[in-house]
């Protein structure tokens, strides 16, 4: 782990340890710390499909623009992590193109 990553983990850990008091507390502090990472990972997959971020002139950023393929929604989705289930708002697409890699379609675990 880089000195950056670790001093920001160090930093939220004092954070942590702030607001808890129970391993339970922890426990759900960090499950909402990864449905929060996770989700906001998977809108800015979608965002780079649609062309909002990233290569605009890419091919899927194109063909985004010439179908009018744009955000529709969002689904749930129950992940199995380390610390417990945690369920997830992901976001879908219009014409039903996106295939989110970090978390992908029917993964659960």
């Amino acid at each position: 782990m880089d000195e950056k990553l670790q001093s920001r983990v160090e930093q939220l850990a004092e954070e942590f340890a702030g607001s808890a008091t129970t391993i339970e507390e922890v426990n759900q502090l960090m499950r909402l710390m990864m449905k929060s990472s996770f989700e906001k990972m998977l809108n800015t997959e979608l965002d780079v499909h649609l062309g909002r971020k990233g290569d605009a002139d890419s091919p899927a950023a194109e063909e985004a623009k010439r179908s009018g393929n744009r955000r529709n929604g969002r689904s749930k989705k129950a992940v199995q992590g380390e610390l417990d289930e945690v369920t997830l708002n992901t976001p879908r697409d219009r014409n039903g193109t996106f295939e989110p890699q970090i978390i992908e379609k029917h993964q659960r675990r």
